[in-house]
């Protein structure tokens, strides 16, 4: 693909300071805990019962539907507990396919198990990108262009590559501020697995080579790498390159907070041979994006005679606690104890339509989908409750499982008496939640990415402090601080889960995970 916006030979002759350099990135697995596998059960009158590791199932469901020629009613796909996803379970693979497929020929169940070197090679894995990228830059630090030529090793499918090129760059765009950029880009075919999404597409690639290339630049004109990327960080309600609006944007909040935990002092001129140092890196990323059909989400919530609450939700939890999520959300909407909610999610047959645990999406889009299903239900609610008050609906509020009248605490009902009411008339309370934000259509194919991209972005900061031994190379990370912008932390200690193991991946990247091929041979597929 071919993506410009501005003049870009303009953009270079404004700067005083232009640089090229190359970097590469290695082949590397998702790592999940277990090894992938696969259950199929085909039932005589038709239909498919699938347990696999997805984090997709109405994708998953779509795509068996496609190739074994079922309809899409007949396809179930059961929710089961995974050790990790990563991007690395988004697609159908073969594992799926052929033991439905031999289900479907032997009327018997089929379960096919991947042993750990076939879970390295013939699953999905990162592309490795090769990037050339050159980078315009004031005396002051002011960035006026870049461009990069990307080239991106694709292993022998194709599987979601037009995504991985177009839309890292796209992630990328909101996180520096340029007025000229290229960005040209090509996917390979190799000898070797099949690549995919890992931890946003391909903006990890690009963001390596953008904040290694940015301190180089900072060091040869004399300046603090964290005042040159707080000077040319996106802000809040900024209109991007490609048109997409950032609403909310805490990425200079992030820089500032990791800097300060460790201490950050503007790196001196002078070469030190003691083999220690500091360096900081950002991130930016998109909660969630268009998918056509499967951009949005929706959930029910059913009222039990006991007052307690079934909320069916689509979303798949692939260990990041999507599940506890959805019931917190509905939980605080509704005014009644998140252990009071029971959970169904990801399965095809019970659940209503849910995009996926993909880029960011699961609180933006399934927990607002919960969210309204919860505020329908509520409304339902106090619509019973109020003729049993003789109030008005909008003057009552729900607590401690009870509903009373706001300022009057001591004039209420029990909710369980407020639910079995509305059996008793005929009116269930049964809530329903659908959201979908309004994105544009990316053709990602041809490298269509201009409109509002994501509904809401992230952002990240991290500073790291390291020690090299100059005689072995041996490096040793002494500390780490990371903050993020994730907007409002629904379940606290699930956040500094996510945040604590993206620095530990992040590192297991760096040092110790890269998959070495001899043409199609994998070298080490193994721990």
């Amino acid at each position: 693909v071919l993506i410009q916006f501005g003049d870009i030979e303009e953009g270079f002759r404004e700067a005083d300071h232009v640089r090229e350099d190359h970097f590469e990135t290695a082949n590397i697995s998702h790592s999940t805990m277990e090894p992938y596998a696969a259950t199929a059960s085909y039932d005589p009158s038709g239909y498919l019962d699938v347990w696999v590791p997805n984090q997709g199932p109405f994708m998953r469901r779509r795509a068996l539907s496609n190739t074994l020629k079922l309809p899409l009613d007949n396809v179930r796909i059961h929710k089961v507990h995974i050790g990790g996803a990563f991007g690395g379970r988004s697609e159908m693979m073969s594992c799926e396919f052929c033991a439905s497929l031999l289900s479907m020929k032997t009327g018997r169940p089929v379960q096919i198990a991947y042993t750990r070197e076939e879970t390295f090679t013939c699953t999905r894995q990162k592309h490795p990108f090769i990037v050339d990228i050159k980078t315009g830059m004031k005396r002051d630090g002011t960035l006026t262009a870049r461009q990069y030529r990307v080239i991106a090793d694709g292993g022998a499918y194709l599987n979601t590559g037009p995504i991985t090129i177009s839309d890292s760059f796209a992630i990328a765009l909101a996180s520096y501020r340029f007025a000229h950029v290229r960005y040209e880009a090509s996917r390979i075919y190799t000898n070797k697995g099949v690549r995919g999404a890992m931890k946003g597409q391909g903006s990890q690639q690009l963001r390596f080579a953008e904040d290694s290339q940015l301190d180089m630049m900072a060091n040869d004109l004399g300046l603090d790498p964290i005042e040159v990327r707080l000077k040319n960080a996106v802000e809040p309600n900024e209109m991007l390159l490609n048109k997409s609006r950032v609403t909310s944007c805490g990425l200079k909040e992030t820089i500032r907070e990791s800097a300060a935990a460790m201490k950050w002092e503007k790196p001196s001129q002078k070469t030190t041979r003691d083999g220690r140092g500091k360096g900081a890196g950002i991130s930016a990323m998109i909660s969630g994006f268009s998918m056509g059909i499967r951009t949005s989400s929706s959930s029910f919530i059913k009222f039990n005679e006991d007052g307690q609450i079934t909320l069916l939700s689509g979303t798949v939890d692939n260990g990041q606690g999507n599940e506890t999520m959805v019931a917190i959300i509905a939980a605080e909407e509704l005014g009644i104890p998140v252990e009071d909610i029971r959970v169904v999610n990801a399965d095809t047959t019970l659940t209503p339509q849910d995009p996926g645990s993909y880029s960011m999406a699961a609180t933006f889009v399934s927990g607002n989908a919960a969210r309204l299903a919860a505020a329908d239900a509520k409304r339902q609610l106090l619509e019973i409750a109020a003729e049993k008050l003789e109030a008005n609906p909008a003057d009552l509020d729900i607590r401690d499982k009870r509903i009373f009248v706001k300022g009057s605490p001591g004039k209420g009902v029990g909710l369980k008496d407020v639910v079995w009411a509305g059996l008793a008339s005929g009116r269930p309370v049964l809530g329903k939640g659908h959201y979908q934000p309004d994105l544009a259509f990316m053709d990602t194919v041809h490298g269509k990415i201009e409109g509002q991209v994501t509904g809401a972005y992230t952002f990240g900061a991290t500073v790291a402090e390291v020690e090299v031994d100059r005689e072995t190379g041996r490096v040793d990370v002494t500390k780490v601080a990371a903050a993020h912008d994730c907007g409002r932390a629904i379940n606290r200690m699930a956040v500094e889960g996510q945040i604590e193991g993206s620095v530990v991946i992040g590192q297991g990247q760096v040092f110790s995970e890269e998959m070495l091929w001899d043409g199609g041979q994998c070298l080490n597929a193994s721990y």
